[in-house]
């Protein structure tokens, strides 16, 4: 759904009523749940893209640890992963691809 909010307010030109009946189609009224809905349109109106940035970033993540599980196998390590992956703060994918590439061997 927030993919499809964020594409539709700015490819589309989505008006904030828009996003608000399509988010209401697929969430549903529950109790608050316009008022989270809005936030949430609110905050791709403010900031393009970042529904797809997020989801993009969360892909390359699950993938950099299923490539670590599957080199390192019994040695992986969750904890050392997350601390191997935060280190260095905000990396461009392909910068971060590299260092987690090259953090795996040197835990074998």
């Amino acid at each position: 759904m927030r993919l499809v909010l964020d594409t539709g307010l700015h490819h589309e030109g989505w008006s904030r009523e828009r996003a608000l009946e399509y988010g209401t189609e697929q969430f549903g009224t529950a109790s608050g749940a316009s008022g989270f809905l809005l936030l949430e349109i609110d905050r791709y109106i403010a900031d393009p893209g970042q529904a797809l940035g997020y989801k993009v970033g969360e892909i390359a993540i699950k993938k950099m640890k299923s490539d670590a599980q599957g080199r390192l196998g019994s040695a992986f390590d969750l904890r050392a992963f997350h601390d191997a992956l935060l280190e260095s703060g905000p990396l461009p994918l392909d910068v971060l691809e590299a260092k987690m590439n090259a953090w795996t061997p040197a835990k074998r």
